[in-house]
């Protein structure tokens, strides 16, 4: 009985990250020169990862979880997902500039928002 059911939550997951594959993926993020709901969607996200530090729940060892509603999220798969469409976003913001040593630092600031979320 136990199987079934673990069968079942599993078949029930795949469907469901399909179908949310399929609607994501028909998604079009218009590039505009500034896209305010992608950065307070990424500030959002960096702002659910400390609140994790400090009030987070340990599940298995692993405190990276928020009781939410009865719900327990975790946060860090929310900001994959931001990050996921926020990078991209960066890049086709940037894409007309060549590398030089001029926009070094302007590099190194897109590379310092990429690596926060996995401080």
């Amino acid at each position: 009985q136990q199987i079934v059911t673990e069968i079942f939550k599993a078949s029930l997951f795949v469907i469901l990250s399909v179908f949310l594959f399929a609607e994501v993926s028909t998604f079009s993020i218009k590039y505009s020169p500034s896209n305010p709901p992608l950065v307070i969607l990424y500030l959002l996200s960096l702002l659910l990862l400390t609140i994790v530090l400090i009030i987070g729940k340990e599940i298995n060892g692993s405190k990276a979880w928020l009781h939410i509603a009865g719900i327990s999220i975790q946060p860090s798969e929310i900001t994959k997902l931001i990050l996921s469409i926020y990078l991209p976003y960066l890049i086709i913001k940037k894409k007309d500039k060549t590398f030089n040593m001029d926009n070094l630092s302007k590099k190194s600031f897109n590379l310092i928002i990429i690596i926060i979320p996995f401080l």
